[in-house]
């Protein structure tokens, strides 16, 4: 994985988590709970791509 590749992938789950917990402390509970399929789409396409030969 080169080095822009994996600080674009901090990055974003940095973001989806910080959206989650802003929306959370907010009072907004479905912006909050709108980020988690996300991070479980982002979590899938990552473990899925790293397994292939």
């Amino acid at each position: 994985m080169s080095k822009l590749a994996a600080i674009f992938q901090i990055l974003m789950v940095l973001v989806l988590v910080g959206f989650g917990t802003y929306g959370l402390f907010k009072g907004d509970f479905s912006a909050m709970a709108s980020a988690i399929p996300l991070l479980l789409v982002y979590y899938v396409f990552v473990t899925a791509r790293r397994k292939r030969p």
